[in-house]
């Protein structure tokens, strides 16, 4: 399986939809609304930011596939909801 942690606008997302091996899951998470708040002095972006897109957009531009799930959350949220047979929940 492929994950992507921050998909934005889906660029990447859709290059690693293209070239993986058709039997892989591709798993895309993003919160599709920015930035959450900063949570360190390290962060480099801030709250808000990188909100310019839409999982509407990226499901899209990925095509659908019973492969391809995109989850929209916080990873922490989102990460759960994945079991360790790599199906959603």
């Amino acid at each position: 399986s492929i994950f992507e942690f921050g998909v934005y606008k889906g660029g990447s997302a859709y290059l690693l939809n293209k070239t993986r091996n058709q039997n892989d899951d591709l798993f895309l998470l993003d919160t599709f609304e920015g930035m959450p708040d900063i949570l360190t002095k390290d962060d480099t972006h801030k709250a808000g930011d990188l909100k310019e897109t839409s999982y509407e957009h990226v499901k899209a531009l990925v095509g659908a596939s019973p492969k391809v799930h995109v989850m929209k959350g916080l990873f922490s949220a989102s990460l759960p909801k994945i079991d360790k047979s790599l199906k959603i929940k």
